[in-house]
């Protein structure tokens, strides 16, 4: 698993199917060179360009999710339920990857009191947070400049 920051801008409060969200606007790839956890990689623009709206509907998750030690994808209800913050939507390329990040007021209050952390306080505040694409990649190991 790759894991890369995304930026995320000032938050806006939704109420959507009953529940309250706070959404921001987030950058989570730009073409080039990006350092990520197994050291830089090359993104190619027609890469990152191609199919933005595949990363509609994934999930927020604190952390990196686990299990037996191996880092999992949260596109499971077992994940979520233990790491779940919310879902990216509206997903689109322009000159970078961006998308809107749905955090869910409960489950991120919920991670919060757990992993002693103050995501909620910061997307209320309009705080830039970072948070991780977590992208499973296949790397090609070709050098390059």
């Amino acid at each position: 698993m790759e894991i890369l920051l995304a930026n995320v801008g000032r938050a806006r409060r939704e109420t959507w199917r009953g529940r309250t969200w706070w959404v921001a606007n987030a950058t989570s790839i730009v073409p080039g060179v990006l350092p990520g956890s197994r050291g830089p990689l090359l993104y190619p623009e027609l890469r990152i360009s191609r199919n933005p709206e595949v990363w509609d509907g994934m999930p927020l998750v604190h952390n990196h999710p686990t299990l037996n030690g191996q880092h999992v994808s949260a596109r499971s209800p077992k994940v979520m339920e233990q790491f779940g913050l919310g879902w990216v939507w509206n997903s689109v390329y322009d000159g970078s990857l961006k998308h809107e990040v749905w955090f869910d007021e409960e489950w991120t209050k919920t991670a919060d009191d757990r992993f002693k952390t103050n995501l909620l306080a910061k997307l209320q505040g309009g705080e830039p947070i970072e948070i991780s694409t977590g992208l499973f990649t296949e790397d090609d190991p070709t050098p390059g400049t």
